[in-house]
């Protein structure tokens, strides 16, 4: 009597599939998983340091193995640049992010030796391909701000602002096709910035509205306004990218800490550095006592 075939159960399957993606998943993750983010890093410092544009690295990198490449990037260039003293938050606009297909924000570090104070003069052609917005760095009064969870209560969390001309670095070559992964693999594209004098804050309904609606505008060295942008350009609020940056950090057992800075991101428009000369950033609104003005010249 012939005995009859005995059927696979699909539970067994569905575990065995399982199982087998998870291995696939590890492999990336295993000695050499760990060799080629260690490999991506250091092409991407190479370029950094040494200031020269560099290929993207191979399609498909994800964010997980993005984070673990700014990782390694960062002890890299951290010998040229130093420790870090805060956070950069990137794509904060929403039609950025609609752009890259992502929801929310990306975050890499500001280190010591990336802030030069205004007036400053910088190289031209400095970096790979160096660029040019207004931004804004808040500063954490103390650790209440981890537990905020509206923009009023993260108000009461910071106790200064700074006028922040940021000088970002793309570094790979012309072309690439950008995604959120290649963002947060070179830092957000910290490179260089410029900073104001310090502005104390309160934690009042007229600095809430301050922070919000206060402009910033880009003036070339011929004194035309190149860029222009307001504090609702980055999530509608900047303690909202404050109150977003908790909320990343807890997700991975971290939190801010007194002292820590963070730039909110693109006030105005991202712009190449394309000649030499001064450019200046006037900020109206931000300061109780009057415009404040940053310049940096390109020479």
């Amino acid at each position: 009597m012939r005995e009859k075939r005995r059927k696979t159960p699909w539970g067994v399957m569905v575990v065995t599939v399982v199982f087998v993606v998870f291995l696939a998943i590890l492999y990336r993750f295993t000695e050499h998983g760990r060799q080629n983010i260690e490999d991506i890093a250091h092409g991407l410092a190479d370029g950094y340091i040494k200031e020269y544009t560099v290929k993207p690295p191979p399609e498909g990198l994800t964010m997980e193995e993005a984070l673990l490449v700014q990782k390694e990037f960062i002890q890299q260039i951290g010998r040229a640049y130093g420790q870090a003293v805060g956070y950069k938050v990137g794509l904060t606009n929403r039609r950025v992010q609609e752009r890259f297909g992502i929801d929310e924000p990306v975050r890499g570090f500001i280190l010591e030796r990336m802030l030069r104070r205004s007036p400053a003069t910088v190289p031209f052609g400095f970096g790979t391909r160096l660029m040019m917005e207004g931004d804004l760095i808040v500063e954490i009064k103390d650790e209440s701000i981890n537990r905020a969870t509206t923009i009023e209560e993260a108000l009461k969390g910071i106790s200064r602002v700074i006028p922040f001309v940021e000088l970002p670095d793309l570094l790979y070559e012309e072309g690439t096709r950008l995604n959120a992964p290649l963002v947060v693999a070179i830092n957000v594209g910290a490179r260089l910035g410029v900073i104001g004098e310090p502005i104390d804050v309160e934690p009042t309904k007229e600095w809430l509205d301050r922070l919000s609606s206060f402009r910033v505008a880009l003036y070339d060295q011929r004194g035309e306004k190149i860029a222009e942008g307001t504090g609702a350009n980055v999530m509608d609020h900047p303690l909202n990218v404050i109150l977003w940056l908790a909320k990343s950090l807890k997700k991975q057992g971290k939190k801010l800490k007194r002292g820590d800075i963070v730039s909110v991101g693109s006030i105005t428009p991202l712009l190449p550095v394309k000649e030499r000369g001064t450019v200046k950033a006037v900020y109206r609104g931000l300061s109780p006592e009057g415009d404040v003005e940053l310049t940096v010249t390109f020479d």
